[in-house]
């Protein structure tokens, strides 16, 4: 096998499924890391978890007996639920790489 040398730029981004199973270097495409990001979230089968838990962050600061919180708090349930229940499936057809 050739020995092959990569370079990455401060521009470049390396985006993996958290397992190490897939990878990608974007080079000079800062507008589409988050796009790749979120692909690799969903990839990985964390995509609502992780939703969760930000949504759990944005409760926390609210008070406690907030309608706001309990609205948060209501879909952070249903979030876990879709996590244990569900995953997210690429519609046929879909153009989005």
């Amino acid at each position: 096998m050739k020995n092959v040398m990569y370079v990455i730029s401060a521009d470049d981004a390396v985006v993996t499924d958290g397992f190490g199973v897939a990878g990608r270097v974007l080079r000079d495409a800062p507008g589409d890391v988050d796009g790749i990001r979120l692909r690799a979230l969903v990839a990985s089968g964390d995509y609502f978890a992780t939703l969760a838990a930000r949504l759990e962050q944005v409760a926390a600061a609210l008070p406690e007996t907030s309608v706001e919180q309990f609205q948060l708090q209501e879909a952070v349930g249903q979030l876990l639920t879709l996590q244990r229940d569900y995953a997210i499936t690429r519609r046929p057809g879909s153009t989005r790489p």
